[in-house]
């Protein structure tokens, strides 16, 4: 990862500590994503024992603050930031161990984890054979049958949210500048003979825009409606009334889609 990226990490780490706005400063948009994960997590370790849950990229450990009480797994987090790491292992959670590591040659046991679940976290790779090179080191961690939830940032959403704000004379909103996000023709021919979309099997929809509605309130019509009367502030009642509506459309670049680690070929990880 560039130095430019770890920098901003740290800065980060000393301006949020452990706050949930580390890396998120929209607290609703933050607060629906653990919601989410939780749902995804819950879901595919509902029924198991002794099942171990790893996420990369885990920054000051906030999501895991919240999903190791509700679930009883062996949690791990794993973050290629000093800084956060040290914030992260100060929580003291029961049954979650964090450590410096990084999924681009990670240090761990090959087929050791039931689950793996990244909030954010390959976008932070600047180039797709960077982010490939990731998913490679997710399903070698997998177990046979293992699922990687990816809660990423995805291309389409972001264009498609930016088409609406433009019918309404709004300015593009553009990627950060330390993220590449995903390209879906990228990922879907990177998955093909490797993972399975469990989303699209049960549902038919491969990708869950969960924050649709609440990105279309809040970077549409919000803004929309307050050009030149005062500066975008997110976390405010007229936005928060979003979190509450069903998702429609694409209008969020982040997304939820769970996969499958399928079988495993002799030779293969």
């Amino acid at each position: 990862m560039k130095q430019s990226i770890q920098k901003h990490y740290d800065d980060q780490a000393r301006r949020f500590g452990r706050s949930s706005q580390s890396t998120m400063r929209d607290l609703n948009t933050r607060h629906l994503e653990v919601a989410r994960l939780a749902r995804a997590l819950e879901q595919l370790t509902g029924k198991q024992r002794n099942c171990k849950v790893l996420e990369i990229g885990c920054g000051n450990g906030y999501a895991l603050s919240k999903l190791s009480k509700l679930l009883d797994c062996k949690f791990f987090g794993i973050d290629t930031n000093r800084a956060m790491i040290r914030i992260a292992s100060g929580r003291r959670l029961k049954n979650v161990t964090f450590r410096v590591d990084d999924i681009l040659g990670p240090r761990l046991r090959e087929r050791d984890f039931d689950v793996v679940f990244s909030e954010r976290c390959l976008i932070n790779l600047e180039t797709w054979r960077m982010q490939e090179r990731a998913l490679e080191s997710i399903r070698r961690v997998l177990r046979r049958g293992g699922h990687y939830v990816m809660l990423e940032m995805f291309e389409d959403g972001l264009n498609d949210l930016n088409g609406a704000r433009g019918a309404v004379g709004l300015e593009k909103i553009p990627p950060a500048w330390h993220n590449r996000h995903l390209k879906k023709a990228e990922l879907e021919k990177y998955i093909k003979g490797k993972f399975e979309n469990v989303l699209r099997k049960s549902s038919g929809v491969a990708y869950d825009n969960f924050l649709s509605s609440y990105f279309f309130g809040s970077r549409v019509l919000y803004p929309a409606l307050i050009q030149g009367k005062g500066e975008i502030e997110y976390n405010n009642k007229f936005v928060k009334f979003f979190t509450g509506s069903p998702p429609s459309g694409n209008y969020s670049p982040i997304q939820l889609c769970i996969l499958q680690k399928t079988q495993e070929t002799p030779g293969s990880v």
